[in-house]
This record gives C-alpha cells, sequence and structure tokens, in this order.
C-alpha cells in the first residue's frame, strides 16, 4: 500500500523505492541509503529462518553504515508484557500486564490480579481475548490456545457521557505524529467490526483526526523507550484525560476506506505522507517539495518543525490507490493488453515469414 501511494502521488520518487524478497544480500553498487524490512511482529514466533535472513541483512548495513527501520530484533519490545513495562517506565500510563508461564500457579493465585482482567497472547495483534470477572471464570480460561498467554489488567474506560468505549491510534515516525483514527464501541473490545457509527461518533472523530495531539511527546518518548522508529499506539483515556496505551503496533493494518467511513481517509494520507517524509529524512535525502508542502500545511501533523509552519496548502492533494483486487487486475490487464500490442506489431512480420516457407 505505501510504494503504491508514492507510485500514484510521488511518480518521480517511486524509483528510489526498491523490494526485495527474502533471503537477499545488501545492494553494492550503489549501496542503498536505507533498508526497510517490512515484517511482521515478531518475526522469530512466526518464522525463525525469516528472523535469520533480516538479522543477516541487518548485519551488513551496519557493516555499511545504512540506517534500518524497526530493526528485527527490536519488534519484539512491542510485545504485550515487555512494552507495557518500557511504556510506564517512558512515563505512559499501561495496564499490568504479567506472562503465564505456569497454568497451575495461575489458577491457584491469579498471579495476583484483582478482577477483572484478561487473557490473550502476549506477541501480535487482533487475536482473541478472554475476560474474567471471577474466580471460577478465571479458572476455566483455556490457557492451552494460547501460545504465550498473558494476564493483563482490565482497565475500564467506558465514557461517562453515553457509556460506549473509545479507542484513539496515534502513530509515530521518527519525529512525526498523526492521530489516526478513533473507534467508538458499545463493548470493551473496541475493534473495527463493532465500531459505533451515528453522526455524534462521526464528528468525534473527525475532531480527534483534524487536531494535534497534544501527547505527542508522551509517545515519542514511548517510541523511544521501545527502540523503534515506526508504531502505532492504540490508547484510551480516563476520567482525567491520561492515556491508557493497550499496545504499541509497529505493523499496523494500513488501508483507505471505500465505503462508510471516507471522511477518514485524509488521515490516512497523512499517516502516509509522515511515513513516506520519515524515510527520506531517515535516508538523508531531499524531502520531495509536494511531500514538504502538505507537511507544513496540515495543522494535525506534529513534528519538530511544526512550530513555524503555513498553513496554506489545501486538502485532496493526494489519490487514493486502487484496492489490493482492483489493482491486481488492473496488472493483469495491462500485461495482456502489452502482449497483444507486441503480438500485433508482429503480425505482419509473422505473415511474410509464413509466406516464405510457403
Amino acid at each position: 500500500m505505501v510504494l503504491d501511494w508514492v507510485a500514484l502521488n510521488l511518480p518521480a520518487e517511486r524509483s528510489l523505492f526498491e523490494t526485495r524478497a527474502l533471503p537477499c544480500g545488501l545492494p553494492k553498487n550503489p549501496v542503498p541509503a536505507l533498508m526497510i524490512p517490512w515484517l511482521q511482529d515478531p518475526v522469530e514466533q512466526w518464522c525463525k529462518r525469516t528472523y535469520d535472513q533480516a538479522r543477516k541483512l541487518t548485519g551488513e548495513c551496519d557493516l555499511q553504515k545504512v540506517p534500518v527501520v524497526n530493526r528485527p530484533e527490536r519488534l519484539a519490545r512491542a510485545g504485550k508484557s515487555t512494552g507495557a513495562g518500557l511504556m510506564a517506565r517512558a512515563g505512559l500510563r499501561a495496564p499490568h500486564v504479567v506472562r503465564i508461564d505456569d497454568a497451575d500457579a495461575f489458577r491457584k493465585n491469579f498471579l495476583g490480579f484483582a478482577f477483572p482482567f484478561f487473557v490473550r497472547e502476549d506477541c501480535g495483534h487482533g487475536g482473541k481475548m478472554i475476560r474474567a470477572d471471577t474466580p471460577e471464570e478465571a479458572r476455566a480460561i483455556p490457557l492451552h490456545r494460547f501460545k504465550e498467554p498473558v494476564a493483563i489488567q482490565l482497565v475500564d474506560l467506558p465514557d461517562a457521557r453515553d457509556g460506549l468505549y473509545r479507542k484513539y491510534r496515534y502513530v509515530v515516525a521518527g519525529d512525526f505524529g498523526v492521530p489516526h483514527h478513533l473507534q467508538v464501541s458499545a463493548d470493551w473490545i473496541t475493534r473495527g467490526e463493532k465500531r459505533v457509527i451515528n453522526e455524534t461518533t462521526r464528528g468525534q472523530e473527525i475532531a480527534y483526526i483534524e487536531s494535534p495531539s497534544p501527547h505527542h511527546d508522551a509517545f515519542q518518548r514511548a517510541r523511544e523507550a521501545l527502540g523503534l522508529d515506526f508504531v502505532a499506539f492504540d490508547y484510551s483515556l480516563d476520567s482525567e484525560g491520561t492515556p491508557v496505551v493497550w499496545e504499541a503496533n509497529p505493523y499496523p493494518y494500513l488501508h483507505f476506506s471505500r465505503r462508510e467511513l471516507t471522511y477518514r481517509n485524509e488521515a490516512m494520507h497523512r499517516t502516509m505522507a509522515v511515513l513516506v517524509a520519515f524515510y527520506f529524512q531517515r535516508a538523508n535525502l531531499p524531502m520531495p517539495e509536494k511531500l514538504a508542502q502538505y507537511l507544513g500545511a496540515s495543522r494535525a501533523i506534529s513534528w519538530n518543525e511544526s512550530s513555524n509552519r503555513d498553513f496554506a496548502l489545501p486538502a485532496g492533494i493526494w489519490q487514493i490507490p486502487p484496492a489490493k483486487e482492483k489493482l491486481a487486475l488492473k496488472r493483469v490487464t495491462d500485461s495482456v493488453r502489452d502482449a497483444l500490442r507486441r503480438l500485433r506489431k508482429r503480425l505482419p512480420e509473422m505473415g511474410r515469414l509464413a509466406n516464405s516457407v510457403r
């Protein structure tokens, strides 16, 4: 999606990006200005071979002094048990998290947790969460269905105004930061498929994604504590407006809305813009003028030069890449069209050849 966005909106810069599949070595001529291992966290959990290949490549980058974005060996720091501690030490409020290494001990004293709490995987995102409000419910949790279960304090934060739950996402890329979305749900597990959509929640989300975050500096400290370059923070707000961070995600799902949530696509453009701007910044390459102007024009984007900007450039200057299935079909169609064009050019030659054979 990122490179599709670059190809459509910054076509002159697309040639600066080269994609390669692992295993591969570091190109020698020329040596790249930046390496971006776009890998699901944590790599070593889903494929040790891929992890070793990525580490070997980053080692070559280190020898050639090529910067690496989100080093593979640091992705595991975004796990629930490790990430919560790192973010708390950086000054953010995070729920108490403990790994469940001994199922019998957990069922005996629940690791000291008060009710309610819930159990989920330590690493990864979007998996199952099982809540326990009583000792009986806690003992009934099928721990064998988890690879690396953790118990997590349930900080129950329904909004006093309507009883709904709100989960905010803030994306940080280097010094840049941008509000990404706000999901509202009647359930304590706030995910997209459970989203409540009405005039009020739509207005609240627009207000969030169009405004600079007062918590930008806190999320920057958390990013640095995690040792990551690019990360999305999912959080809620307590009654005093203080963020309670549920998790850090260094591999967030990036996509544009096609139907009822299209009003938030400008926030996705801002996310794409700060990510690509960070790539140029980290590679020590000149920022494309159009991108630099956009950064300066968007009041929702926070970064180290945001104190002196001209909010003049209008929204709507970026285009949305086609959906993946449509993009794949377009590429196949283009390939077939090119093949037919080449065949059509050769038809006269093939006719002459047939006549000479006769």
